[in-house]
């Protein structure tokens, strides 16, 4: 996706680093932590099908498009933290919880 990165304009929803999650932890220590892990989740991303074309690649002498966010593309990460926070937004945590998440690609 070299190219069409290069081509991308830039999104303006920031992906926080590591950093920026593990500092409220070190500020409001805790005894339980949890991780999840959501393995491969930019492919249960759709791509607007006015969109696909942009993720056509050739192998083999067959054409094949994405139809969900591959791995690579410049704004995968960003997409993907966007979707998790508007969900995470909507979950009302218990006083005292802190929740946060962290997109690593």
């Amino acid at each position: 996706y070299r190219e069409l990165n290069k081509h991308t304009p830039p999104l303006t929803s920031a992906v926080p680093d590591a950093i920026t999650i593990v500092e409220p932890v070190q500020h409001h220590p805790g005894t339980w932590y949890g991780v999840f892990d959501l393995a491969n989740a930019f492919f249960t991303i759709p791509i607007p099908e006015e969109r696909q074309d942009q993720f056509a690649f050739t192998w083999e002498g067959r054409q094949y498009t994405f139809t969900r966010l591959p791995m690579g593309y410049l704004h995968s990460p960003t997409i993907c933290h966007r979707i998790v926070s508007e969900q995470l937004d909507q979950f009302q945590a218990p006083p005292g919880v802190l929740v946060s998440h962290y997109i690593d690609d």
